[in-house]
């Protein structure tokens, strides 16, 4: 998906590096047994997707941090390039069978690469060197996105899970309450939005809107009124399931009964970042580019539906190739990235949202604000790892935007088909 590939990352200064020694810690886990430690040394290579400038030499200290820790294992990083090269050159490689050890790419594919057997199962590895991980660290959710069969072929790296982003500046001059924890769709966000539209229309020539329509905004309001697009076991697509189609439905009205969000075309150079639309749906990512921008932005949790409170969101996460040669060594090198070390170092080095349960504070973020990160991931929903979860994922966009964007068929005709067209894949 498009946007779940979209970042905004920033640097901060990290904390200084660990101490050399051979402890690995997972979420406040104990060290290891001294047995479990006695690797021979072994050199393991390491993909990512790219990041820019200093992002670039966070990404490199991270890697050292790690070898002062564990002398004993070499991390040869490659460099960094945008996610569909790494993705390409990760899958020409494992089919030769010289893939790099570990790779860091969104769960998305993960899938893909499981059908074609080019990432590794890591249960039998979290049997035998599983001292100081726990699977309890992270919420079952993000687990399942990379889970296949009962299996596990990796562990999360972060999080963005969808936020309501609201403009607290227009917020204050129209005289409506900011979001709080009791805030629900079908009400509370309604009459907001009607007293947005009527102040903005009021004071403002150009085109504005209470908020910003995206996928990420259609996703979420499904699983708020308790649907979702796949089953749990990934094997049939639910959208046409009457919780789904009432989220779909209240999506539609936004953009064509109520006014509250453009059509499509109609937006006019309207966007969160320039005060002409007062509210978006988007992950953490993007709070370090808007507090530096012309209005006080706020962010909070998605409000009530009739499902409860839940919203989609990605993650991106660590695997180990099926070729790699040094799989416990490999093994070693992910437990530590996502224990209390790597995760707190990613915290204060990427706008990000470590994936376990226990809260890293991103630097110079203030607390109410890392609150609503980590206590959207209570309620984050993601999709399950397809085999070929790009084109059924396009085809389902296809079929429901012939109703949601061009408004010329009905959302169940949409949602009928979108959902035929999804299980006529996963069959296939």
């Amino acid at each position: 998906m498009n946007q779940l590939t979209r970042r905004s990352l920033v640097l901060a200064a990290a904390p200084a590096a660990a101490g050399a020694t051979a402890l690995l810690a997972s979420c406040g886990a104990q060290s290891q047994p001294a047995a479990q430690q006695a690797l021979p040394p072994a050199t393991i290579e390491y993909t990512y997707n790219s990041g820019t400038g200093a992002l670039i030499a966070a990404r490199a200290e991270l890697v050292d941090k790690f070898m002062a820790a564990v002398p004993n294992i070499k991390v040869n990083q490659l460099p960094g390039q945008p996610e569909a090269i790494i993705l390409e050159k990760f899958k020409a490689a494992a089919a030769a069978g010289t893939a790099p050890d570990v790779v860091s790419l969104n769960t998305n594919v993960t899938g893909d690469l499981v059908a074609s057997k080019m990432v590794t199962p890591l249960d039998d590895l979290i049997k035998s060197r599983g001292q100081g991980f726990s699977r309890d660290a992270f919420y079952p959710d993000v687990l399942g996105a990379q889970t296949v069969d009962g299996k596990l072929y990796g562990v999360p790296r972060f999080v963005q899970t969808m936020l309501l982003y609201y403009n607290k500046d227009l917020f204050a001059k129209a005289g409506v309450a900011e979001p709080n924890e009791n805030w629900t769709w079908e009400k509370d966000f309604l009459d907001a939005a009607a007293k947005l539209k009527t102040y903005m229309a009021g004071v403002v020539t150009e085109a504005t809107f209470p908020i910003a329509f995206s996928p990420d905004l259609r996703n979420s309001l499904v699983t708020s009124w308790g649907g979702d697009f796949f089953d749990k076991a990934g094997k049939k697509s639910t959208l046409e399931d009457a919780k789904a189609l009432a989220g779909l439905e209240f999506a539609h009205a936004l953009r064509f009964r109520h006014r509250y969000a453009a059509e499509q075309g109609q937006e006019a150079g309207a966007t969160f970042n320039n005060g002409r639309i007062a509210m978006q749906v988007v992950g953490s990512f993007a709070y370090g580019g808007l507090v530096t921008g012309p209005f006080k932005p706020g962010v909070t949790l998605f409000p009530k539906g009739p499902g409860g409170r839940r919203q989609t969101g990605n993650a991106t996460g660590y695997s180990i190739a099926e070729s790699s040669k040094n799989k416990p060594a490999a093994w070693e090198f992910v437990k530590w990235l996502v224990g209390d070390k790597g995760q707190e170092h990613l915290a204060l080095t990427e706008t990000t949202t470590p994936a376990t349960k226990k809260v890293y504070p991103p630097k110079d973020t203030p607390a109410e604000v890392t609150k609503v990160f980590f206590d959207a991931l209570k309620t984050g929903l993601y999709f399950p790892p397809l085999k070929n979860f790009g084109e059924i994922y396009n085809q389902i966009n296809t079929e429901l935007n012939v109703s949601l964007n061009d408004n010329k068929r009905s959302l169940r005709d949409s949602a009928q088909a979108a959902a035929q067209a999804a299980n006529r894949m996963l069959a296939g």
